[in-house]
């Protein structure tokens, strides 16, 4: 079914701005989606986590 599907209807557009990112160290960094700076300017409620070692 997925096969013949993607035959008859045109691929979607990458989200691009939902690629996640990641640096490999210790401990690890990543991040995915809008920055703290672009929630705040279009007023989207949010949060940022943080693990302490």
């Amino acid at each position: 079914m997925s096969a013949s599907w993607s035959w008859i209807r045109p691929p979607r557009p990458a989200a691009l701005d939902l690629i996640p990112s990641g640096a490999y160290t210790i401990p690890a960094i990543s991040c995915v989606g809008r920055t703290p700076r672009q929630l705040q300017e279009a007023h989207v409620p949010y949060e940022i986590g943080h693990i302490h070692f």
